[in-house]
């Protein structure tokens, strides 16, 4: 977490496929399973080589479907810990994952994970899921979609309200604000 309130960013794990362990250690986006890791340095390094490493600032950008969990768990931290700034980037990165992954069994997962572990009134995630939901509405022709509505009736009731209405907002506005960065 510390990560964050120096860089106000976030990075979810990659798989780790390169042998090059003190890379690994200076790149923030291979850290590994803790996505508030910190870098251990086995390996000193000057200022200026510290300085002259760029990193981009396409914090929106997604590109594993796993992701998608890793932004419900910040968005859950934030919330608990009330970081505002937090939950609305877990919510702007989980947007950005579930217009990319719509199509996969993690977004299954993230649905269940959003609709249990948020309450009702936090809309921010969900109205990314009913959003998802109502843009690809031909997710709901397969069965484990489906099985989902059956098991989360709010997520039904909402979906439904949802395509009555067109707006989101009639389940009451998000909790977060807007950022400007």
């Amino acid at each position: 977490m510390i990560y964050y309130f120096y860089h106000l960013d976030y990075h979810t794990k990659t798989p780790s496929n390169s042998a090059d362990s003190s890379a690994k250690d200076t790149d923030p986006i291979s850290w590994g399973n803790n996505i508030f890791a910190v870098p251990s340095n086995k390996k000193k390094q000057s200022k200026s080589t510290m300085s002259s490493k760029s990193y981009s600032l396409s914090f929106l950008q997604s590109t594993h479907a796993f992701d998608l969990i890793e932004h419900v768990n910040v968005y859950a931290i934030a919330e608990k810990f009330n970081i505002s700034g937090l939950k609305l980037l877990a919510t702007q990165k989980f947007d950005s994952a579930s217009a990319a992954h719509w199509d996969t069994p993690e977004f299954l997962k993230a649905i269940h994970q959003v609709y249990t572990t948020t309450i009702e009134s936090d809309r921010g995630l969900r109205n990314v899921v009913l959003r998802t939901l109502n843009d690809h509405s031909r997710l709901l022709d397969k069965g484990e979609i489906r099985a989902v509505l059956q098991q989360i009736h709010a997520l039904a009731y909402e979906l439904l309200i949802y395509k009555h209405t067109g707006d989101v907002e009639v389940f009451g506005s998000s909790q977060t604000e807007v950022c400007t960065v």
